[in-house]
């Protein structure tokens, strides 16, 4: 799974579109839906890599950790910042960042609201692989992917599948509890007043 270009893979929300889910039932139902549209990544039957050729910035970060893998170009960052706009995480990222990195780190990097580079990321081991920065993108993707393709289809389903069931376990017992923080957090005055100044600064 890959963006166009160079620049995102995935930027994000929209602000201005998102400014008309004013009340808590709007601000569930948002949540549900694109959050139910992740799953189909989170538990297709075989790994999904998602190739980050740019920045996966608050909802493109929790699309980026909805997939199994990730690899990045050496300029890509990932920013679960929604804490910038006093807002939580609405589309399961959090959760998998806690499966991904254990809770304090999930924590901190949640509570920091702030872009990680590409060489913070892998340390983290949200990233697989880094793509050099002399080196092409398009190559080492199909590089790294053939890791995989040339694996037995049943094996890697397998594994999939173990790995889906842990994952699906995890979202069973959180789910709830993050939906109700960011719906609370989404009507919040301190949200409105943020997503205001990011808008005027924009």
């Amino acid at each position: 799974l890959t963006s166009a270009g160079d620049k995102a893979f995935a930027a994000g929300g929209d602000l201005q579109e998102l400014d008309s889910l004013r009340s808590p039932a709007q601000a569930r139902s948002m949540s549900e839906h694109v959050h139910t549209v992740l799953d189909e990544i989170r538990y297709f039957p075989v790994p999904v890599i998602g190739a980050l050729n740019g920045v996966a910035l608050g909802g493109g970060a929790e699309l980026a950790l909805a997939c199994d893998l990730r690899i990045a170009a050496a300029h890509a960052e990932l920013g679960l910042i929604q804490a910038q706009l006093a807002v939580t995480t609405a589309w399961g990222g959090g959760i998998d960042l806690i499966d991904a990195v254990g809770n304090s780190a999930a924590l901190a990097i949640l509570t920091a609201g702030k872009r990680l580079s590409a060489n913070e990321a892998l340390n983290l081991r949200l990233y697989a692989a880094v793509c050099p920065e002399d080196g092409d993108f398009s190559t080492f993707t199909r590089e790294f992917a053939e890791r995989y393709t040339r694996m037995s289809g049943n094996v890697l389903r397998v594994y999939k599948a173990t790995s889906a069931a842990r994952r699906r376990q995890l979202h069973d017992e959180l789910s709830d509890i993050a939906r109700t923080g960011f719906v609370e957090t989404w009507v919040h005055e301190d949200h409105w007043a943020a997503a205001a100044a990011a808008l005027k600064k924009r």
